[in-house]
């Protein structure tokens, strides 16, 4: 954009530093000469930033998108202290949902599910899966990377009521299913939010032994718990998790927990203390806990399978892994028109046979439902 200006702004030596490409194979191997790189290419930025916004700079230099997405990258990766380029560390730099990822795509974020990473976006699709029809993809919701599942039940619903096209029961991923979404489902919506729930995570529950919980009998009206031995709590305290919910911090007394008969049953600390969701949310977890562990709600569950064959049609035809444009909207689009092809497939295979395929089944495995079957 201003090649003279950028000439006479340019030191011999960043041509050789900035004229290859960057690898991970031409990076020093020691972790010190590393950090000298790093903080000299931070130097460098630093000494064109200031260039930029200098007085004597052509005044739109600093209005060039480029510029202000170096502005923004340099802040987030360092800062200076005492006349010196410095590289933040991992506890300095912004969260995942705000660092940039990569300077060709603001929107772009870094997202790890199971220890896969990547950088871009997610993609949530919900589809019918009525037994006599085609199964078609009613909706699309790209979001970044970053967002959690557990907070999408609420848009995801918003917009199928936008238009006319609820369900009266959800099939979700577990990653979706949490007290506020199952509350928030049933009261704005009507909409029942079927999917596994997270179970207790304390050793009580994670041991199927001892003291979970469910043992304990929660008196909403004079804020109190007693615990399977008979012993009232000593303390009731409204607070927030780290997540920002709301939860309830109850605690025992120690003097009564030393001397209880069942301590090695209840907690391996002084005393036994619980944290649990209000009300509502309580209740609505605690159902949720229970029913998942039925046949009845396995049964039911097992439809949600379909939804694996929509993503893998999806990777399989349209290559929705690779977004083919930068930015959000322009990635959105994309995965709505993946949504459509496979729509337009679908019905032309249902108009050709009415009928939905069984799950595909190896040569192997149906081997092994064979020799399962009993002999005639």
């Amino acid at each position: 954009m201003a090649p003279d200006w950028l000439l006479a702004q340019t030191p011999p030596e960043w041509f050789d530093r900035y004229s290859h490409r960057f690898d991970e194979y031409r990076f020093p191997k020691a972790q010190t000469q590393r950090l000298e790189l790093a903080e000299t290419i931070g130097t460098d930025g630093h000494q064109l930033l200031t260039a930029v916004y200098a007085p004597t700079a052509p005044a739109w230099l600093a209005d060039l998108s480029a510029v202000e997405t170096l502005r923004r990258v340099w802040v987030q990766q360092y800062f200076v202290e005492e006349g010196h380029c410095r590289w933040r560390s991992n506890e300095q730099i912004p969260p995942p949902s705000l660092i940039i990822a990569s300077p060709y795509d603001l929107d772009a974020r870094l997202g790890v599910k199971r220890n896969h990473g990547w950088i871009g976006y997610k993609v949530h699709l919900t589809e019918t899966c009525d037994d006599d029809k085609p199964h078609l993809i009613v909706h699309t919701e790209t979001t970044a990377a970053t967002t959690p599942d557990w907070g999408m039940a609420e848009p995801i619903h918003c917009a199928l009521e936008q238009e006319d096209c609820l369900p009266s029961r959800h099939v979700v991923d577990g990653g979706y299913v949490d007290a506020d979404a199952i509350v928030t489902s049933r009261s704005k919506h009507d909409v029942e939010l079927f999917g596994p729930v997270p179970l207790e995570n304390s050793w009580q529950a994670k041991a199927a032994h001892g003291f979970d919980l469910s043992h304990f009998e929660i008196d909403w009206q004079r804020q109190m718990v007693r615990c399977p031995t008979g012993q009232w709590s000593r303390s009731w305290t409204p607070t927030k998790d780290r997540f920002g919910h709301e939860v309830i911090y109850v605690k025992f007394a120690a003097a009564t927990c030393l001397l209880c008969p069942s301590r090695e049953e209840c907690t391996q600390a002084r005393a036994r203390s619980l944290t649990f969701r209000p009300h509502d949310l309580s209740l609505a977890l605690q159902a949720a806990r229970q029913r998942q562990s039925t046949t009845a709600f396995k049964e039911a569950y097992a439809i949600r399978a379909g939804v694996e064959s929509t993503i893998s049609q999806a990777v399989r035809v349209s290559e929705p892994r690779q977004a083919r444009y930068f930015g959000l909207p322009k990635t959105k689009l994309q995965h709505v028109i993946t949504a459509t092809a496979i729509n337009v497939r679908r019905i032309v295979s249902w108009l050709i046979e009415p009928s939905l395929r069984p799950t595909q089944v190896s040569r192997f495995a149906a081997l092994a439902l064979q020799q399962s079957k009993p002999a005639a």
